[in-house]
Protein backbone atom coordinates (compact mmCIF):
# COMPACT_ATOMS: atom_id res chain seq x y z
CA UNK A 1 0.00 0.00 0.00
CA UNK A 2 2.82 2.42 0.84
CA UNK A 3 4.29 2.01 -2.66
CA UNK A 4 0.94 2.84 -4.24
CA UNK A 5 0.56 5.90 -2.02
CA UNK A 6 4.10 7.06 -2.84
CA UNK A 7 3.52 6.69 -6.58
CA UNK A 8 0.28 8.64 -6.24
CA UNK A 9 2.03 11.46 -4.38
CA UNK A 10 4.64 11.59 -7.15
CA UNK A 11 1.88 12.04 -9.70
CA UNK A 12 2.50 8.61 -11.23
CA UNK A 13 -1.16 7.67 -10.99
CA UNK A 14 -1.24 5.02 -13.73
CA UNK A 15 1.66 3.17 -12.08
CA UNK A 16 -0.12 3.51 -8.75
CA UNK A 17 -3.24 1.84 -10.17
CA UNK A 18 -1.24 -1.08 -11.54
CA UNK A 19 0.48 -1.60 -8.20
CA UNK A 20 -2.79 -1.34 -6.27
CA UNK A 21 -4.51 -3.89 -8.52
CA UNK A 22 -1.63 -6.32 -7.90
CA UNK A 23 -1.89 -5.63 -4.16
CA UNK A 24 -5.63 -6.24 -4.32
CA UNK A 25 -5.22 -9.64 -5.98
CA UNK A 26 -2.60 -10.62 -3.42
CA UNK A 27 -4.81 -9.51 -0.52
CA UNK A 28 -7.72 -11.53 -1.90
CA UNK A 29 -5.54 -14.65 -2.10
CA UNK A 30 -4.21 -14.20 1.42
CA UNK A 31 -7.55 -13.54 3.09
CA UNK A 32 -9.69 -15.74 0.83
CA UNK A 33 -12.73 -13.62 1.47
CA UNK A 34 -13.92 -10.18 2.40
CA UNK A 35 -11.51 -8.15 4.47
CA UNK A 36 -11.22 -4.46 5.48
CA UNK A 37 -7.93 -4.18 3.60
CA UNK A 38 -9.57 -5.41 0.40
CA UNK A 39 -12.17 -2.65 0.70
CA UNK A 40 -9.49 -0.04 1.43
CA UNK A 41 -7.44 -1.01 -1.62
CA UNK A 42 -10.57 -0.95 -3.80
CA UNK A 43 -11.38 2.53 -2.53
CA UNK A 44 -7.84 3.73 -3.28
CA UNK A 45 -8.02 2.26 -6.80
CA UNK A 46 -11.30 4.10 -7.29
CA UNK A 47 -9.75 7.38 -6.17
CA UNK A 48 -6.80 6.95 -8.56
CA UNK A 49 -9.05 6.01 -11.49
CA UNK A 50 -11.13 9.11 -10.75
CA UNK A 51 -8.00 11.25 -11.14
CA UNK A 52 -7.38 9.51 -14.47
CA UNK A 53 -10.96 10.43 -15.49
CA UNK A 54 -11.92 6.76 -15.81
CA UNK A 55 -15.16 7.48 -14.02
CA UNK A 56 -17.18 4.32 -14.68
CA UNK A 57 -14.33 2.08 -13.54
CA UNK A 58 -13.74 4.31 -10.53
CA UNK A 59 -17.40 4.07 -9.56
CA UNK A 60 -17.33 0.27 -9.81
CA UNK A 61 -14.42 0.06 -7.35
CA UNK A 62 -16.03 2.48 -4.90
CA UNK A 63 -19.30 0.55 -5.10
CA UNK A 64 -17.56 -2.77 -4.42
CA UNK A 65 -15.63 -1.25 -1.51
CA UNK A 66 -18.83 0.16 -0.03
CA UNK A 67 -20.67 -3.14 -0.32
CA UNK A 68 -17.87 -4.95 1.51
CA UNK A 69 -17.69 -2.29 4.23
CA UNK A 70 -21.44 -2.39 4.77
CA UNK A 71 -21.18 -6.12 5.45
CA UNK A 72 -18.10 -5.82 7.68
CA UNK A 73 -18.81 -2.70 9.73
CA UNK A 74 -21.75 -1.54 11.83
CA UNK A 75 -24.03 1.10 10.35
CA UNK A 76 -22.58 4.55 10.89
CA UNK A 77 -18.90 3.52 10.71
CA UNK A 78 -16.45 6.23 9.61
CA UNK A 79 -14.94 4.00 6.89
CA UNK A 80 -18.38 3.76 5.26
CA UNK A 81 -18.71 7.55 5.40
CA UNK A 82 -15.29 8.08 3.80
CA UNK A 83 -16.15 5.74 0.94
CA UNK A 84 -19.51 7.47 0.41
CA UNK A 85 -17.69 10.82 0.16
CA UNK A 86 -15.31 9.46 -2.46
CA UNK A 87 -18.16 7.86 -4.36
CA UNK A 88 -20.08 11.15 -4.41
CA UNK A 89 -17.20 12.87 -6.24
CA UNK A 90 -17.23 10.15 -8.90
CA UNK A 91 -21.02 10.34 -9.24
CA UNK A 92 -20.69 14.09 -9.71
CA UNK A 93 -18.10 13.59 -12.45
CA UNK A 94 -20.51 11.15 -14.13
CA UNK A 95 -23.25 13.79 -14.05
CA UNK A 96 -25.32 11.76 -11.59
CA UNK A 97 -25.96 14.80 -9.44
CA UNK A 98 -28.82 13.59 -7.27
CA UNK A 99 -26.89 10.41 -6.46
CA UNK A 100 -23.82 12.49 -5.63
CA UNK A 101 -25.88 14.63 -3.27
CA UNK A 102 -27.48 11.60 -1.62
CA UNK A 103 -24.11 9.89 -1.08
CA UNK A 104 -22.37 12.88 0.47
CA UNK A 105 -25.43 13.64 2.60
CA UNK A 106 -25.26 10.12 4.05
CA UNK A 107 -21.53 10.56 4.61
CA UNK A 108 -22.00 13.87 6.40
CA UNK A 109 -24.70 12.51 8.69
CA UNK A 110 -22.31 9.77 9.83
CA UNK A 111 -19.32 12.07 10.23
CA UNK A 112 -21.24 14.63 12.29
CA UNK A 113 -21.85 11.94 14.91
CA UNK A 114 -18.14 11.08 15.07
CA UNK A 115 -16.23 14.30 14.34
CA UNK A 116 -16.80 17.12 16.82
CA UNK A 117 -16.64 20.84 16.09
CA UNK A 118 -15.50 22.63 12.93
CA UNK A 119 -13.43 20.29 10.79
CA UNK A 120 -12.09 20.44 7.19
CA UNK A 121 -13.75 17.11 6.37
CA UNK A 122 -17.18 18.39 7.40
CA UNK A 123 -16.65 21.66 5.52
CA UNK A 124 -15.65 19.72 2.42
CA UNK A 125 -18.76 17.53 2.51
CA UNK A 126 -21.03 20.56 3.01
CA UNK A 127 -19.40 22.19 0.01
CA UNK A 128 -19.83 19.03 -2.07
CA UNK A 129 -23.54 18.97 -1.25
CA UNK A 130 -23.80 22.49 -2.58
CA UNK A 131 -21.80 21.71 -5.71
CA UNK A 132 -24.05 18.75 -6.55
CA UNK A 133 -27.15 20.93 -6.22
CA UNK A 134 -25.83 23.65 -8.55
CA UNK A 135 -26.41 21.37 -11.52
CA UNK A 136 -29.91 20.62 -10.22
CA UNK A 137 -30.58 24.39 -10.11
CA UNK A 138 -31.53 24.32 -6.43
CA UNK A 139 -29.74 27.59 -5.85
CA UNK A 140 -31.13 28.62 -2.47
CA UNK A 141 -30.17 25.23 -1.02
CA UNK A 142 -26.72 25.60 -2.60
CA UNK A 143 -26.23 28.96 -0.90
CA UNK A 144 -27.21 27.50 2.46
CA UNK A 145 -24.74 24.62 2.21
CA UNK A 146 -21.93 26.84 0.94
CA UNK A 147 -22.68 29.33 3.73
CA UNK A 148 -22.42 26.58 6.36
CA UNK A 149 -19.21 25.33 4.76
CA UNK A 150 -17.70 28.81 4.61
CA UNK A 151 -18.63 29.62 8.22
CA UNK A 152 -16.80 26.47 9.27
CA UNK A 153 -13.79 27.28 7.09
CA UNK A 154 -13.54 30.78 8.58
CA UNK A 155 -13.08 29.13 11.98
CA UNK A 156 -10.36 26.89 10.59
CA UNK A 157 -8.41 29.10 8.17
CA UNK A 158 -7.29 32.74 7.79
CA UNK A 159 -9.56 34.92 5.65
CA UNK A 160 -7.16 34.87 2.70
CA UNK A 161 -6.80 31.06 2.64
CA UNK A 162 -7.35 29.29 -0.67
CA UNK A 163 -10.29 27.36 0.85
CA UNK A 164 -12.08 30.67 1.49
CA UNK A 165 -11.51 31.58 -2.16
CA UNK A 166 -13.15 28.31 -3.21
CA UNK A 167 -16.22 29.09 -1.10
CA UNK A 168 -16.47 32.67 -2.37
CA UNK A 169 -16.25 31.46 -5.97
CA UNK A 170 -19.23 29.17 -5.38
CA UNK A 171 -21.21 32.06 -3.92
CA UNK A 172 -20.36 34.12 -6.98
CA UNK A 173 -21.29 31.34 -9.38
CA UNK A 174 -24.72 30.89 -7.81
CA UNK A 175 -25.39 34.63 -7.62
CA UNK A 176 -24.54 34.85 -11.32
CA UNK A 177 -27.01 32.08 -12.15
CA UNK A 178 -29.62 33.95 -10.12
CA UNK A 179 -28.80 37.20 -11.94
CA UNK A 180 -27.84 38.83 -8.65
CA UNK A 181 -24.98 40.54 -10.42
CA UNK A 182 -23.84 42.99 -7.73
CA UNK A 183 -23.52 40.17 -5.18
CA UNK A 184 -21.81 37.98 -7.77
CA UNK A 185 -19.30 40.74 -8.50
CA UNK A 186 -18.43 41.17 -4.82
CA UNK A 187 -17.95 37.45 -4.16
CA UNK A 188 -16.04 36.75 -7.37
CA UNK A 189 -13.69 39.71 -6.90
CA UNK A 190 -12.89 38.62 -3.35
CA UNK A 191 -12.28 35.10 -4.59
CA UNK A 192 -10.06 36.29 -7.44
CA UNK A 193 -8.00 38.53 -5.13
CA UNK A 194 -7.25 35.57 -2.86
CA UNK A 195 -6.35 33.32 -5.78
CA UNK A 196 -3.93 35.95 -7.08
CA UNK A 197 -2.13 35.88 -3.72
CA UNK A 198 -1.73 32.13 -4.03
CA UNK A 199 -0.54 31.92 -7.63
CA UNK A 200 2.09 29.18 -7.65
CA UNK A 201 2.96 25.88 -9.29
CA UNK A 202 0.01 24.31 -7.48
CA UNK A 203 -2.41 27.14 -8.36
CA UNK A 204 -1.16 28.83 -11.56
CA UNK A 205 -3.13 31.61 -13.22
CA UNK A 206 -4.21 29.16 -15.94
CA UNK A 207 -5.63 26.70 -13.40
CA UNK A 208 -9.22 25.78 -14.46
CA UNK A 209 -10.66 27.01 -11.16
CA UNK A 210 -9.00 30.42 -11.47
CA UNK A 211 -9.97 30.74 -15.12
CA UNK A 212 -13.59 29.88 -14.28
CA UNK A 213 -13.65 32.76 -11.79
CA UNK A 214 -12.15 35.09 -14.41
CA UNK A 215 -14.83 34.06 -16.94
CA UNK A 216 -17.61 34.56 -14.41
CA UNK A 217 -16.22 37.94 -13.38
CA UNK A 218 -16.08 39.13 -16.98
CA UNK A 219 -19.66 37.99 -17.60
CA UNK A 220 -20.87 39.61 -14.38
CA UNK A 221 -19.18 42.93 -15.10
CA UNK A 222 -20.57 42.98 -18.63
CA UNK A 223 -24.06 42.37 -17.25
CA UNK A 224 -23.53 45.36 -14.95
CA UNK A 225 -22.43 47.50 -17.90
CA UNK A 226 -18.88 47.79 -16.55
CA UNK A 227 -17.10 46.96 -19.80
CA UNK A 228 -13.84 48.73 -18.94
CA UNK A 229 -13.40 46.76 -15.74
CA UNK A 230 -14.34 43.55 -17.55
CA UNK A 231 -11.56 44.21 -20.06
CA UNK A 232 -9.03 44.44 -17.22
CA UNK A 233 -9.81 40.86 -16.24
CA UNK A 234 -9.41 39.70 -19.83
CA UNK A 235 -5.69 40.23 -19.30
CA UNK A 236 -5.80 37.21 -17.01
CA UNK A 237 -7.34 34.94 -19.65
CA UNK A 238 -5.08 32.08 -20.71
Amino acid sequence: MSIGATLEQLGRTEESVKYLIEALEMEKRINQGEDPMVATIMKNIGASLHKLEKYENAYDYFKQALEIQQRLYPEGHLEIANTLSGMSSVQYSLGRLQEAYDSVQQALEIKKKIIQGPHPILASDLSMMGVALIGLEKYEAVLEYVKQSNEMKLKLYPKDHIEIAHALSKFGQVYLFQKRFSEAKESLKQSFDIYIKHISIDHPIDHPIVQAVVDQLIETLEQLGEADEANKYRNYKK
